[in-house]
């Protein structure tokens, strides 16, 4: 049986991304930028079905929702990065993309509904 893995990932001040293989074998890219997060499904994060998108005020607060979620951290000791680090513990929880898009859409649909000015 297959498990979910982080790949590679780079937590610097120029790089902020991971890539992870889930237990379905799907290819999974996380990028983190100044404008926002992106998470595809997708091996060199290029190409790929995204699977959530959201400016970088959108996605730190998801990242805050799905890091209240979390019991045991599974991502290593040097991420850093609150958000890379929120949803790569999301990606390595999930066993499908199929999966991973629902949590974190909840997650995203949780903050909305909270925030009635939050777009």
């Amino acid at each position: 049986m297959r498990m979910t893995k982080l790949i590679l990932y780079r937590d610097t001040r120029n790089q902020c991304w991971a890539r992870v293989d889930l237990a379905s074998g799907e290819p999974i890219y996380i990028s983190v930028a100044r404008s926002g997060v992106v998470v595809k499904r997708s091996g060199l994060g290029l190409l790929g079905t995204k699977l959530y998108r959201s400016n970088i005020h959108g996605a730190a607060m998801t990242a805050q929702a799905l890091d209240s979620r979390t019991r045991s951290r599974l991502t290593p000791d040097g991420m850093t990065h609150p958000a890379l680090r929120a949803f790569t513990q999301a990606t390595l929880e999930a066993s499908s993309a199929a999966e991973l898009a629902s949590r974190l859409n909840e997650a995203f649909k949780t903050v909305a509904s909270r925030n009635p000015d939050f777009r």
